[in-house]
């Protein structure tokens, strides 16, 4: 038996590249390569549209189980911020292109079989009005008709049974469409979105509570005012956006304080791709040919989708449950460890130990739903291979969740708002401003002493502003060399 040591991995570090070679996966390495030298988008944004489409697409089939007892989703929430023109919708249209199709093809069916439906449930309640009317004039008169009054309750039970709609796909919905879709329908859906924005902002990721026991795989209660509230069980929902850094800066200042203490960030795998306009090769048609590994690539995905209908058509919401192999297991135990030890006190994921308690869990869903995809199957156990690729891949996206989200990336990025207020008014205030100032008239969140306190310090160590102090006056002087991109490692555009 291996012994359980912390020594095999190499903590994150923000803003790395993506790795070039993701050991164990030919089939998601073959179409990076393609989709990338087509599209000429950021790897990391090419993958993460492959994970959400392979996650919608197996999650309503399989679990995972954790060799530390229970079993997981296998579904994904990924969150992309990237700059226009990044190629972020051309991406998700080529990857997600099978589960449209096949999404395309079930709503026509859907559509005639509601027809059918209505036809026969308007006959139906033809007869129920003719039974309901004649039991009416009975009771007005007094009278009753043991028979009537049996054929009447027989006909209730015969009421033709709406057609279930094969809907996996949700882009701009309401929490309670989605919800009711969800439990109407199909219970494993997917919010795809390469325009996330309205998304983000929209009702559907709304409720941080429920998003958070869906990603988990608990029950959610959906109370109603205009009907009766259902509990929504056994359901399965992967969410993908990418947003553009401003609309996830607006999200921020106005609800990511909540996100973040709700834990519902801690949950997802970001990223925020470097830009690499202006360094792409242009040619003269830029029209995306099909691979032979896409080709395989949609095949396997619309297998796994014909499963979920099938899965709607036998009404059986059963799933299986993917093992790992013993070594796998000694592995994932291991990197939980590490992890584990790196979040106490002084460790890498101190500020960030939400995120890190859901990052072994993500991993071992990457390493389930590479194995499904690779080896175009729902059954048998995780090889050490897919785990460890799991593993290279989820501590690049921990990086770019402190890039993100940890203090310091919180921080990196109140220093880019305040900084860019600063310059916006120094052409007309000039280049002085009192810290009174800063704190009447500010950006809202950096208004607070503490916080402008902290972020004034950080402009100044980046040499973008010089503090004076005149008797009890403190004035913030804009350095006339500075620039915001000078702060930090990474700014938010994706520039370095």
């Amino acid at each position: 038996m291996k012994m359980f040591n912390q020594t095999n991995y190499s903590l994150p570090k923000a803003g790395q590249s993506f790795p070039e070679l993701l050991m164990g996966l030919p089939l998601i390495q073959s179409v990076m390569n393609d989709v990338e030298r087509s599209t000429q988008a950021p790897r990391s944004l090419i993958f993460t549209a492959v994970a959400a489409s392979i996650s919608l697409c197996v999650q309503g089939l399989v679990d995972v189980k954790k060799p530390s007892g229970g079993l997981s989703p296998c579904s994904l929430m990924t969150l992309t911020i990237a700059l226009s023109g990044l190629r972020k919708s051309t991406v998700e249209k080529i990857i997600s292109k099978s589960i449209r199709d096949v999404q395309a093809s079930q709503d026509v069916e859907y559509e005639a079989r509601l027809i059918r439906w209505r036809v026969k449930h308007n006959l139906w309640s033809i007869r129920k009005r003719g039974v309901e009317k004649k039991l009416e004039r009975l009771a007005s008169e007094g009278d009753v008709d043991s028979d009537l009054e049996g054929r009447y309750g027989e006909i209730l039970l015969e009421e033709p049974k709406r057609p279930r709609r094969f809907k996996m796909l949700y882009e701009d919905s309401s929490s309670e469409a989605l919800f009711r879709g969800m439990y109407i329908d199909y219970p494993s859906a997917g919010i795809i979105s390469s325009e996330g924005g309205g998304a983000l902002k929209g009702a559907a990721l709304k409720d941080f509570s429920k998003q958070n026991a869906l990603w988990s795989g608990d029950g959610v209660f959906v109370d109603r005012i205009s009907r009766d509230g259902f509990t929504l069980n056994n359901a399965r929902l992967t969410v993908s956006l990418m947003v553009q850094p401003g609309v996830f800066e607006d999200y921020m200042k106005a609800r990511g304080e909540l996100s973040l203490s709700s834990g519902f960030f801690a949950r997802f795998l970001v990223c925020s791709p470097n830009s690499n306009q202006g360094s792409r090769r242009i040619e003269i048609d830029e029209s995306f040919a099909s691979s032979h590994a896409l080709e395989e690539f949609h095949k396997r995905l619309s297998y796994f989708v014909d499963l979920n209908v099938s899965r709607l058509v036998a009404e059986d919401s059963s799933r299986a449950a993917l093992r790992f192999e013993e070594s796998a297991k000694v592995e994932w135990v291991l990197f939980s460890r590490f992890v584990e030890a790196n979040s106490a006190a002084g460790g890498y994921w101190e500020s960030m130990r939400d995120h890190a308690s859901k990052l072994a869990d993500n991993v071992a869903r990457l390493a389930a739903i590479f194995y499904c995809l690779e080896e175009g199957r729902c059954d048998g156990e995780i090889s050490r291979v897919y785990l460890d690729a799991a593993i290279q891949v989820g501590l690049w996206y921990s990086g770019e969740y402190a890039k993100i989200f940890s203090r310091s990336g919180r921080l990196e990025r109140d220093a880019k708002i305040l900084a860019g207020w600063m310059f916006e008014k120094a052409y007309a205030n000039g280049t002085t401003f009192t810290k009174g100032q800063l704190q009447r008239c500010g950006p809202n969140k950096l208004r607070q002493k503490a916080d402008l306190d902290e972020v004034l310090s950080y402009l100044e160590a980046s040499g973008l502003v010089r503090i004076e102090y005149h008797g009890r006056s403190e004035l913030i002087v804009l350095s006339p060399h500075g620039r915001i991109r000078d702060i930090g490692i990474l700014d938010m555009s994706g520039r370095e």
